[in-house]
């Protein structure tokens, strides 16, 4: 053993107290008192990873709002294409006629366009009249929450649970003294990686990076007093996981056979059962520095960076409209190159018969 520990081995000092939690392979060459206090040991995480642009724009709905959505336009598109194969008086009958782009004059209503011809039947009218008022509640609702989101935190949350933590592949760092917990652990035990404690604050500083694949196992009083360090200077702070891993108790080491054992678990038990650990522990232990959530921001102007997923949509559709006109081009100069086309015969009019009518006129003898 090394450090405090080692000199009570030796005897070099009486006792050893700090954040030295139990352990029975201790317990064989050295003497402990009561335990005083429980300690909770819990991971620090990396920070939730920053959300693209255009993942904004699909906050402010759920999964299920835009299945929903996505539903709505599928079974109308289905609708339109069994409409096509009735006859022209059923068409015009459910959405007007002279509608020649049923397909068009839907997402136009999506998006909240003018609908330039609108229908004659009365049963026409009351479905186009129920679409866009669906439609417009829907647009207001979007637009409203989303001006909220797009000025929200810029990272995803971050990981909740131990089984969050594996199924993204994490590393679980860990001293010696803490190892046997992930060890007897089924989930941590073959992801764990020992470290020493003079490298314990250079692992903790990776966790910053919100693209780091691993956490590092902690007391948290530990943590929550750098967290402190940390708010004074104005550096970022550390993450910890909600889900707390495992309590340890707290105790004293002596060496063997000390005379001190017994005086000093007296008098541990006494401020025990008057609540004197407890409060002074309560001042080491300042929970605001637990996950301390970033004040809230008065509404600010919209920038250019909120709108990059608007741009970043412009972008991709224009590429894919062109894409289609190059496929288009080369289509039809496959067809005029590889495929013969009969040219369609020109019914020419054919000439008029005049018809002969014979006049007979009669002149009239003079007297």
């Amino acid at each position: 053993m090394s450090g405090a520990m080692g000199m009570a081995q030796r005897r070099s000092t009486d006792l050893a107290m700090g954040n030295l939690n139990l352990k029975v392979d201790r317990t064989e060459i050295m003497d402990h008192s009561l335990g005083y206090t429980l300690e909770t040991l819990v991971f620090m995480i990396p920070k939730g990873r920053p959300m693209s642009a255009f993942h904004k724009l699909l906050r402010p709905f759920d999964n299920f709002v835009w299945m929903s959505i996505l539903f709505v336009i599928g079974v109308s598109t289905v609708i339109i294409a069994c409409l096509s194969l009735l006859p022209r008086r059923v068409r015009n009958f459910v959405y007007g006629d002279r509608v020649t782009t049923p397909y068009m004059n839907l997402m136009i209503a999506i998006y909240g366009g003018a609908q330039t011809i609108l229908p004659r039947y009365n049963f026409a009218r009351s479905l186009l009249m129920m679409f866009l008022l669906f439609c417009l509640v829907l647009r207001s609702l979007y637009q409203g929450a989303l001006f909220q989101y797009l000025q929200a935190s810029d990272n995803e949350p971050e990981v909740q649970s131990i089984e969050e933590m594996v199924g993204r592949d994490f590393t679980f760092f860990t001293i010696p003294s803490y190892d046997d917990m992930l060890k007897n652990n089924t989930l941590t035990r073959n992801r764990r990686a020992i470290i020493q404690a003079t490298d314990m604050k250079e692992v903790m500083d990776r966790t910053l990076n919100p693209y780091y694949a691993g956490c590092v196992m902690n007391s948290i009083t530990e943590i929550l007093y750098r967290n402190k360090l940390k708010a004074r200077h104005r550096e970022p702070l550390y993450t910890i996981c909600k889900q707390s891993f495992t309590f340890i108790p707290i105790t004293m080491w002596f060496p063997k056979n000390s005379y001190l054992i017994e005086p000093i678990d007296d008098k541990l038990l006494w401020y025990q059962c008057s609540g004197l650990i407890p409060f002074w522990a309560s001042f080491e232990e300042d929970h605001k520095f637990l996950n301390p959530k970033p004040d809230p921001k008065a509404p600010t102007p919209l920038s250019l960076e909120n709108f990059s997923a608007t741009f970043q949509i412009w972008m991709y559709i224009s590429a894919l409209a062109s894409a289609v006109f190059l496929l288009e081009l080369f289509w039809h100069a496959v067809r005029r190159k590889f495929i013969k086309i009969k040219p369609k015969r020109r019914r020419v009019a054919k000439p008029m018969k005049m018809a002969k009518i014979k006049l007979k006129v009669i002149i009239p003898k003079k007297k």
